[in-house]
């Protein structure tokens, strides 16, 4: 169980919103738990060849290009999906362990972990008898 806190750990809200329509529509969740925090972001259609996550200057940046597909000879007549570039900036705290974070992607879903830093993970504390 939490305590809950008035300013969080890591901000909630992406930092950057405004962009593209893709950037606007991208669907992403938070999860706290007892070794740190994990983001998971729906990317479909896109490889982890196409996404770059970055640790820089106190952010976790997550940035791609979902590209318009050629189609030479082809005419689109209709069309909601959506393509262009998009970044969204989480605001990370020293209680971060930024050398040990780590993404992965699966099924079109990037996952981002965030480990607590060390010291600030909860221990216990032994009581001597005096």
């Amino acid at each position: 169980m939490y305590a809950m806190t008035v300013r969080p750990r890591i901000d909630r809200r992406p930092q950057q919103c405004q962009g593209t329509e893709l950037q606007q529509q991208l669907r992403s969740e938070l999860v706290e738990h007892d070794q740190g925090w994990s983001i998971s972001m729906d990317l479909p259609g896109l490889s982890q060849d196409e996404v770059e996550v970055l640790i820089e200057q106190g952010e976790l940046v997550i940035r791609g290009e979902r590209k318009r597909p050629a189609r030479e000879g082809q005419r689109v007549l209709q069309s909601t999906r959506l393509f262009g570039s998009f970044e969204k900036r989480y605001r990370l705290t020293e209680q971060i362990d930024a050398s040990s974070v780590k993404a992965d992607m699966q099924a079109g879903v990037l996952t981002v972990h965030l480990d607590r830093a060390p010291e600030s993970r909860p221990r216990r504390v032994e009581i001597s008898v005096n």
